[in-house]
């Protein structure tokens, strides 16, 4: 049963109601998959977020990162899915000056739901696209130098890592080129251009499936010496960025987080002897 919450959610996108019955998140996911994978983004959203970040991230827009660079200002931001419903229930977008530049679809499921085993909430990627439909590659590539050469998506990635450690998710997933969720439709398929097998490869991400990768919940950093001598102050300036980046970021998440719950400890009595009777 839907708490007072998640009513006033379902009364602003009476969509959300129609999603079991039609292509979501990944290939071959049943309808009544389909349902629990939605009810466990938004228990588990409820379970872990505050209850203005569950009713903000899904209604509007919350501003996690606000970067002011010397060619630019670059934002990431966390909000209802938009226009890619179908692949998540919430969409992860990077802005450059304000114009859209590159997102992310991302919901909560478990990775029964993929086709894995596991009951444990994990971070779903569901879709990776540009946004920016004037100049879009140019705008790419000025967010890039703007980010030192860290690419919009790369940025979304380490954003998207950041979400998944903020409440406390397991592991995160991505779909692959063959296991987004139109795939198999032949006049749906054209529109995804990204190739998610070779980005997610280059950012160490594992083949589980046919349809599903593996990502790292971390970005990981290559040694300087591994860089060319010519390369090595941008990529130190790249990564003193990141670096910048990921607390910011954690920073901003860890307002819309509910605190966790201290774990159970045990309790240890001590064994105070007895006093003995005199003569025994």
């Amino acid at each position: 049963m839907a708490t007072p919450l998640l009513q006033r959610i379902l009364s602003a996108q009476p969509d959300l109601a129609d999603k079991p019955i039609r292509p979501y998140l990944t290939r071959r996911l049943r309808a009544s998959a389909r349902a629990d994978a939605i009810l466990t983004h938004y228990r588990t959203a409820e379970e872990r977020l505050s209850p203005a970040a569950v009713e903000q991230v899904h209604l509007s827009t919350v501003t996690l990162l606000r970067l002011n660079t010397e060619r630019g200002v670059v934002t990431i931001s966390l909000s209802t899915a938009g226009g890619f419903y179908r692949e998540g229930e919430w969409g992860l977008t990077l802005s450059f000056d304000g114009t859209p530049t590159a997102a992310m679809g991302l919901s909560i499921v478990k990775p029964k739901h993929l086709g894995l085993e596991g009951e444990a909430p994990c971070l779903w990627i569901g879709i990776m696209k540009g946004l920016s439909k004037d100049e879009g590659l140019e705008r790419a590539r000025l967010a890039t130098k703007a980010l030192h050469g860290l690419r919009p998506k790369a940025a979304l990635l380490m954003a998207a890592q950041e979400v998944a450690a903020a409440l406390r998710l397991e592991a995160i997933y991505a779909t692959s080129n063959e296991g987004h969720v139109f795939a198999s439709y032949k006049g749906l398929k054209k529109r995804v251009l990204a190739d998610y097998d070779q980005f997610w490869e280059e950012s160490q991400g594992e083949r589980m499936s046919r349809y599903v990768f593996r990502l790292p919940r971390t970005k990981s950093k290559r040694d300087l010496s591994t860089y060319p001598a010519n390369k090595r102050s941008q990529i130190r300036s790249r990564q003193a960025l990141e670096t910048e980046m990921t607390t910011a970021l954690s920073e901003a998440l860890r307002g819309l987080t509910k605190p966790e719950e201290p774990k159970g400890q045990d309790v240890i009595v001590a064994m105070v002897p007895r006093s003995v009777a005199p003569g025994m």
